[in-house]
C-alpha cells in the first residue's frame, strides 16, 4: 500500500513540469461549408479588440491562415492585424456535430492526427510547425 502510494506520488511529480495538450472545442459558421461530420480545415479566429461586445468568430477554411505582411501560411498563432481585424490561426480541427442552420463544433487535433489530416489537406510540409511548436 505505501509502495503504491509513494509510485503514485514520483509520477506525478515526474509529471508536474510537463505541458499538456488540451483539446479545445469551438463553434464554427461556415454555414454549409462545413457541414459534415468529420471534416477537417484550418481553424481560424477573426476578433475585433477594440470593440469587445463583439464575440470572436471561428471558421475552418481549406487553407492556412496567412500573416499580413509576407504572406507565409501559419498554423498556429497571430496572423497580423488590418483595419483594427486581428487573424489568429488555431491549427487543424475536425467537425464534430452539425447544426440545423449550418453552425457546427469544431474540435482541435494534435499529434498524429494533426499530421494526417495535413496530409489530407495537402499541406504535409505544415508539420514542421508543429514540430517547432512541440505538438
Amino acid at each position: 500500500m505505501l509502495a503504491t502510494a509513494i509510485n503514485d506520488y514520483e509520477q506525478r511529480r515526474e509529471n508536474l513540469g510537463k505541458e499538456r495538450i488540451m483539446t479545445q472545442h469551438y463553434y464554427i459558421e461556415n454555414g454549409f461549408e462545413f457541414n459534415v461530420i468529420g471534416a477537417v480545415g484550418f481553424l481560424v479566429q477573426r476578433s475585433e479588440p477594440y470593440k469587445p461586445y463583439i464575440n470572436p468568430t471561428h471558421k475552418l477554411y481549406d487553407r492556412p491562415a496567412c500573416t499580413n505582411m509576407s504572406h507565409q501560411p501559419k498554423l498556429n498563432g497571430w496572423c497580423g492585424s488590418t483595419d483594427n481585424v486581428s487573424i489568429n490561426a488555431l491549427g487543424v480541427a475536425q467537425v464534430v456535430q452539425v447544426f440545423a442552420n449550418g453552425r457546427a463544433r469544431v474540435r482541435t487535433l494534435h499529434g498524429a492526427e494533426a499530421v494526417e489530416a495535413l496530409g489530407k489537406l495537402g499541406w504535409s510540409d505544415m508539420d514542421e510547425q508543429m514540430q517547432a511548436k512541440g505538438e
